[in-house]
């Protein structure tokens, strides 16, 4: 079998480092600010936001 490099697949495809990061789930914190700030403004809260949906979502609320 030949080898591969890790980002061999990566490098191939359409994707950049940057698309990964964006789409991992938010974190516990960011959770815990965002239902509070959603709370605060009369918002849904969507738990199924990614990390950076959360940041631009927080950023956002915290203008309201």
């Amino acid at each position: 079998m030949a080898q591969i490099r890790d980002n061999e697949w990566l490098e191939s495809s359409n994707y950049s480092p940057d698309d990964f990061e964006a789409e991992e789930r938010m974190t516990a914190e960011q959770a815990r600010r965002l239902e509070e700030a959603c709370r605060r403004t009369g918002q849904s809260f969507d738990r199924g936001m990614s990390r950076d949906q959360a940041e631009r979502k927080l950023a956002e609320l915290g203008r309201a």
